[in-house]
């Protein structure tokens, strides 16, 4: 994420003083003079402000406009830091809720707190962790508003915001994650809790660095070798080394990093999802089945697992295990992100006889991929259905 940099404020002030000093010629010194009696203006009455302009201050007279903070901690119910990324929302009424971070969220700091640069004059932005988050709204317009926090997969917490004037900085304190009442334990990994104080600070400092703009890989690796080497069993480290290896092509690294996330926690899910990418692009159906098979067991709901299920066991032959996950992914709305959904169903159907249904989820192929890989294979196979009258 990118540093926010606060455009200077006295730079005309600045200007036109040193024009004013450089205009100054030498003069004698003059003798004082008495200046006459004078009596006192006369205030003029506070005008209305009637032409739209922004509302007075009630900033105290003298102070400069500076930046303020929303500051916060995130803890478990336990009292210890989250060991994944959690997202940071402001919630106001009659509202709905802004991240405060681009994508998925922020990620707290070492210490598992926040701090959002919110600027008075309602510019809001953020350190190197944030995005914007305040929707434009000063301290007083965020009475009655409340930040949460959510550990996907696992709980969520929120903190009222109290009014306070606007050069003040608000602190909601600390937001104790609560568990949802059917969290998905999968989701995450529970014994990366378990870490100790060294290797999780190793694995933050890597996550905080993955989550720039021009994140260093190499800083980033050391970081994670640190916090296996320390915590053998961090599971959650492991994988977000495998990722990098993947990220680099580097394949045998990264299936040994999921790998060993598995070994460490066999019911976290997400090594078996990015292992399963690795086994379906090098088309080794029997590794990917038996994954799938796995990662529905730990996740029956999960769309990635049940597309992989279909894809192999079509590929083995195996077609009715095929057509119930393609059919559930199709209930889900999947077939958009996997368009060869309607590959797998055409051809299973079109082998039972059903042309019409057939035809008709080759023609949604087409309408998703007009220019994909098959679709010269599957309009000549719609053409000779309908030259032989078996569609229209």
């Amino acid at each position: 994420m990118r540093l926010g940099l606060l455009a200077p404020q006295f730079v005309g002030a600045l200007l036109l003083t040193f024009v004013a000093l450089g205009q100054q010629t030498q003069q004698p010194p003059t003798p004082p003079t008495t200046p006459p009696p004078t009596t006192p203006p006369t205030q003029p009455p506070p005008q209305p402000n009637i032409q739209g302009g922004p509302a007075p201050s009630n900033r105290p007279p003298g102070e400069f406009a500076r930046p303020t903070y929303l500051t916060g901690c995130v803890r478990m119910e336990d009292g210890s830091v989250p060991p994944e990324l959690v997202r940071i929302w402001i919630t106001c009424p009659g509202s709905a809720g802004v991240p405060a971070g681009p994508g998925r969220g922020i990620e707290v700091d070492l210490r598992g707190c926040f701090k959002i640069l919110k600027g008075v004059t309602g510019l809001d932005r953020s350190d190197r962790r944030l995005g914007p988050a305040t929707g434009g709204r000063t301290s007083a317009d965020l009475q009655g508003c409340e930040v949460r926090a959510e550990l996907p997969g696992y709980g969520f917490g929120a903190a009222a915001i109290e009014r306070l004037p606007d050069f003040a900085d608000i602190d909601v304190g600390t937001i104790v994650l609560t568990p949802f009442p059917n969290h998905d334990p999968s989701t995450i990994s529970l014994n990366s809790l378990s870490a100790p104080r060294e290797a999780r600070e190793a694995y933050l400092k890597a996550r905080e660095q993955m989550a720039t703009s021009k994140p260093n890989l190499g800083k980033a690796m050391k970081d994670l070798q640190k916090a296996v080497r320390t915590y053998p069993e961090y599971a959650s480290a492991w994988q977000l080394l495998g990722e990098i290896h993947a990220d680099q092509k580097d394949e045998p690294r990264a299936r040994e990093s999921f790998q060993k996330a598995i070994t460490a926690d066999p019911k976290y899910v997400t090594p078996y999802l990015s292992l399963g990418n690795i086994e379906l692009r090098n088309q080794r159906w029997a590794e990917l089945a038996a994954l799938a098979g796995k990662i529905i067991q730990l996740k029956p709901d999960s769309v990635e697992g049940q597309y992989f299920n279909a894809v192999a066991n079509y590929r083995l032959g195996k077609f009715e295990p095929a057509e119930k996950s393609a059919r559930y992914c199709e209930e889900k709305k999947a077939s958009e992100q996997y368009p060869s959904l309607h590959l797998i169903l055409g051809d299973i159907l079109s082998q039972r006889g059903d042309i019409p249904a057939a035809a008709g989820h080759f023609r949604s192929f087409l309408a998703l991929r007009p220019d994909g890989q098959n679709s010269q294979m599957v309009r000549a196979r719609l053409q000779s259905w309908t030259e032989q009258g078996l569609t229209r």
